[in-house]
């Protein structure tokens, strides 16, 4: 019998936390309508293989936070989510100005170590917003020294020793 070449594939797993500002010339979003959107784009999003961990948000946007599947571009995925709950928002919840904007949309990649401190920060997004308690890089606006300290802060260890070393620079 010949010899089996074995490939060995490797689960990647990218999570993304997504935020989608609502249209300036449409319907808000308030508490009720976020609290039951939640559930439907979580089972909508399970549909085609996509985990939903949180979803928090304010009158004027919302987050997500999601794994990617290996077969689905990011953009594919938003824009459907993003049609989807803009139908549920306006036939279901009789919220027919509902609009979400085409500008201002923000993708951004989370480390497996802040997953959790990001899905905290989606589901509490009414309170943090409230006690002015926010991260500037997770709502759209870049703090330099926040955002870079961050950063460092999850990136892994043997990326962070490549871009140490001499020879990179």
């Amino acid at each position: 019998m010949p010899p089996v070449n074995v490939i060995q594939t490797h689960n990647i797993k990218v999570t993304v936390h997504l935020r989608w500002p609502v249209s300036e010339a449409g319907s808000p979003l308030d508490a009720e309508t976020i609290e039951r959107l939640t559930p439907y784009i979580t089972r909508y999003a399970q549909t085609f293989g996509v985990m939903v961990y949180a979803v928090g948000g304010v009158q004027d946007h919302l987050h997500l936070l999601l794994d990617l599947p290996p077969t689905r571009a990011l953009q594919e995925i938003s824009d459907e989510l993003r049609s989807t709950t803009q139908r549920f928002v306006r036939n279901v919840l009789g919220e027919s100005r509902f609009t979400w904007s085409k500008e201002g949309l923000l993708f951004s990649g989370v480390s497996p170590s802040g997953i959790r401190r990001m899905t905290d920060y989606i589901k509490n997004q009414a309170e943090r917003h409230a006690a002015g308690d926010l991260i500037p890089g997770m709502e759209g606006e870049e703090d330099e020294e926040e955002s870079e300290e961050g950063a460092d802060e999850d990136m892994p260890d043997w990326l962070r020793d490549v871009l140490d070393r001499e020879d990179v620079k």
